[in-house]
């Protein structure tokens, strides 16, 4: 008999519709998500009845990768959103993320776990690192434990080798951002960062090697 889901990318698929069903997490903080996007349920169907239509065109493998990049797409965007107008991320969307990650590496072969293990560790620290000395030189918060946290995130997927791509996509258009919006006072790294992620994720999937 073979198994249910044969790669680590079906296996991530299915782990971000779980994250994303009613039971988990707070009411509050899923209305909230929903409500900052305001997508009308019509096409929330039509996404699905295109996902369907990908596999009829691509195959199982193609569907799970178009699954796997919009379900981690609008998971990011969830924490974009929330991170802009809050300059927070929530742990209930951050920790989930990085947990997804090694489960889906947890499928492959040792190699890949280690790379992303590492990848965890090393974003959560680097960022971490780079919060603390701010912190102490500027007397103010300038990256938060949240962002941290999601750069874990974008290792526990892509690995240590992906993470100087994630954090140059994200720091250049976030220093013109800064550079050409003097009069804001707060800047979330947030957005930027999980824009980073998604787009090497998508370089991961449909462009590997």
């Amino acid at each position: 008999a073979g198994t249910l889901f044969r790669e680590p990318d079906q296996v991530a698929a299915v782990a971000i519709v779980a994250m994303s069903r009613p039971g988990y997490g707070s009411a509050k903080l899923r209305r909230r998500v929903w409500q900052s996007f305001r997508v009308p349920k019509l096409i929330v169907a039509a996404l699905l009845g295109g996902v369907m239509q990908v596999q009829l065109i691509f195959g199982p493998d193609g569907a799970w990768a178009v699954v796997l990049s919009g379900g981690l797409g609008v998971w990011l965007a969830a924490i974009a959103v929330i991170d802009a107008r809050t300059l927070r991320i929530p742990d209930r969307l951050s920790l989930p993320l990085i947990g997804a990650g090694l489960l889906a590496a947890a499928t492959g072969p040792a190699s890949v776990l280690a790379d992303r293990l590492i990848g965890a560790g090393a974003g959560f620290l680097i960022l971490g690192l780079v919060g603390e000395v701010h912190f102490r030189w500027r007397q103010r918060e300038g990256l938060g434990l949240g962002d941290a946290k999601l750069f874990a995130g974008a290792g526990a997927w892509l690995g240590w080798q992906m993470l100087p791509w994630v954090l140059v996509v994200a720091a250049v258009p976030a220093l013109v951002w800064t550079l050409t919006h003097r009069d804001r006072t707060e800047v979330a790294f947030g957005p930027w960062l999980a824009l980073a992620f998604w787009l090497c994720l998508e370089v991961s999937l449909f462009w590997p090697g």
